[in-house]
């Protein structure tokens, strides 16, 4: 299906849409519904977070080709101005990056009465829905790809702030795309701390200096979540707790987890973040140690191509 560019055509656009191409990004405004105008079948809910529902939805014409969509309510007593504001910071996150282990955003809309942003879909499900299934040929190749996603988001000064096995999916050839930017924020330059109070994310998943009021390096959190993930994939499970979790303890309890998973863990997992792992230092250590090199010589192609 050939999508629409994206685009403001209508100048009657909120506070919050209006200016969204001149700050650059961009936001098709259409005047009916979001199915009807792409001739989409709207499915099953397939998701569902903070900022709203994905729902599955398939084309008409092509019953086999699927659409993920996320759909943003304005229906609220604010008139949904919280709606909005999610809405056009996802849009502008997803549309600022362009990498093979990001979530692509295919069109961002909006309707007389929600939001929707158009993603690809993909059949697999998350890491979530696949942890028993995973190898440890998996769990190289997953480290790989969202170390070097998490580095490529770092040179942006963007952090994710909600890494965890359920926004990770997996594409048809097993790749791991990092999805779900609904609590992701820019850095700006020069700031090295920010208030903890200003960073969502998952309790279980979050870096412990995050459960106390107070200023925190945003470019520590992401790697703390990331090694959370791994622990996830090496024990074929997600922690049971939904506040905290003590990975390091489990990790350290745990004789036969292989180098350098260990290593990595116990640098990723440190809970004191001025002692925690850098994600370039975490390429470079892949690097260095030729860890899966044909992912990370085809990765280190994209970055260097840019």
């Amino acid at each position: 299906m050939d999508w629409p560019k994206n685009e403001i055509v209508n100048e009657d656009s909120t506070t919050y849409l209006a200016g969204c191409e001149s700050r650059g990004f961009r936001i098709l405004d259409i005047k009916d519904d979001f199915f009807k105008t792409f001739n989409l079948k709207s499915g099953p809910v397939i998701g569902s977070g903070l900022s709203g529902n994905v729902v599955l939805a398939s084309h008409l014409d092509q019953p086999q080709t699927k659409t993920a969509v996320k759909i943003f309510s304005t229906a609220s007593e604010d008139g949904g101005i919280i709606s909005k504001k999610m809405f056009v910071r996802e849009v502008k996150m997803m549309q600022s990056v362009a990498h093979p282990n990001l979530m692509k955003i295919i069109v961002a809309v909006r309707c007389p009465t929600y939001l929707a942003i158009g993603m690809p879909y993909y059949q697999k499900g998350s890491l979530s829905s696949v942890l028993h299934e995973l190898t440890p040929s998996h769990l190289a190749v997953y480290l790989v790809q969202m170390a070097f996603a998490l580095s490529y988001l770092d040179n942006k000064r963007i952090v994710h702030s909600d890494i965890k096995p359920a926004n990770i999916l997996v594409d048809d050839k097993s790749n791991a795309i990092l999805g779900d930017f609904g609590l992701a924020f820019n850095v700006p330059h020069g700031t090295k701390v920010i208030s903890s109070d200003r960073v969502g994310g998952t309790p279980a998943f979050m870096a412990p200096e995050l459960l106390t009021l107070g200023n925190v390096d945003p470019f520590k959190l992401d790697i703390y979540s990331l090694g959370a993930v791994v622990w996830c994939i090496l024990f074929k499970t997600e922690p049971k707790s939904t506040v905290t979790f003590d990975y390091l303890h489990e990790t350290n309890m745990s004789p036969d987890i292989p180098q350098p998973y260990r290593w990595a863990l116990s640098r990723m997992l440190h809970p004191v973040a001025e002692k925690r792992i850098h994600i370039k230092q975490v390429l470079s250590t892949l690097k260095e140690t030729k860890f899966c090199p044909a992912v990370v010589e085809t990765l280190t192609k994209f970055d260097t191509s840019r």
